[in-house]
């Protein structure tokens, strides 16, 4: 994809001025200098009118573009146009060296997993390939945007994550593809964010009833298969699979093994997904709010809660 930006076109001051006093050779030069007014200011104008006013998110860079997400936009149509346009060479910039250009790192692979976009790099005058994982919780706080370095030299755009992670690309096209990839990951937590609490609202009338009863469900032989095979999975680090065994759990009884939530939420913590870590643990303490944990469960909610907010 090739981006053209359109320039302005400057009308011919003096073509103007011959041709005004062509018309009435009596005209005077103060009439002259009005004509040349009025048409500097309509310049002026004009160029206001399309370009309009320049916005800086970062010292030293000005806005040129903010994703378009369009509402029939999937996952899938969003990384495909990214692969139609990524041809030039993408760097990275880790923490704040954006600021002074220095330690560049060329991109040689960017994946995006479940909870996390991948990028594969190699920092320049070396061959030793490296590894970032950009969480899409940390994108939450963020506001995704291309940006142009105001220096003008090569690899200008920039996408600029404070703190963590520069993006650079050579050209615009690029730039607004990937800015509209992250952006799309961002929406995507902050969806997830409303539906959990939606979800919550409608556990709580569930959880009062669990409450309330005397005699509480018993765990079921599947459901405790399901436990061990969980635990053990934990155990050997596999977590996303030990989530999917105590997801099923909780599908066949929400109620009848509380500490499904629980280990849930630490699991999620572990998977570095701590929006999800919360809603588990809320779960868990709608559940057995004067459980002996409760207390340390309340307090892992404020953890994930900082992370959140940095």
């Amino acid at each position: 994809m090739t981006v053209e930006i359109s320039q302005l076109e400057i009308p011919d001051f003096e073509q103007s001025i011959k041709g005004a006093m062509s018309m009435n050779k009596k005209m005077s030069l103060f009439v002259v200098g009005i004509v040349m007014l009025a048409v500097l200011c309509g310049c002026a104008a004009q160029n206001a009118g399309i370009n309009g006013p320049t916005e800086s998110l970062t010292p030293g860079y000005d806005v040129v573009y903010y994703p378009q997400i369009q509402p029939d936009t999937t996952w899938n149509s969003v990384l495909s146009d990214l692969r139609k346009t990524i041809h030039d060479t993408i760097w990275i910039y880790l923490g704040e060296d954006h600021l002074k250009y220095s330690h560049p790192s060329i991109v040689k692979d960017i994946a995006f997993k479940n909870n996390r976009v991948e990028i594969s790099y190699e920092p320049v005058g070396t061959k030793n390939t490296r590894t970032f994982s950009l969480f899409y919780y940390q994108l939450l706080n963020s506001t995704i945007a291309a940006q142009s370095g105001r220096d003008g030299r090569r690899g200008r755009y920039a996408i600029i994550i404070p703190g963590m992670v520069t993006f650079r690309a050579i050209d615009l096209a690029t730039t607004q593809r990937l800015t509209d990839a992250l952006f799309f990951r961002q929406q995507q937590v902050k969806n997830v964010m409303k539906k959990y609490d939606e979800a919550i609202a409608g556990f709580e009338p569930v959880a009062a009833q669990y409450r309330a009863l005397t005699v509480k469900p018993a765990v079921s032989e599947e459901q405790r298969r399901l436990i061990v095979q969980a635990n053990a999975l934990a155990q050997q680090k596999q977590y996303d699979k030990a989530i999917s065994r105590y997801q099923e759990l909780i599908e066949l009884d929400k109620t009848a093994y509380p500490e499904a939530y629980f280990n849930l939420a630490l699991l999620a913590a572990q998977d570095n997904l701590p929006v999800s870590a919360i809603f588990y643990m809320r779960h868990y303490l709608l559940l057995k709010p004067d459980a002996k944990d409760a207390r340390s469960a309340q307090d892992k909610i404020y953890e994930w809660e900082l992370i959140l907010n940095r």
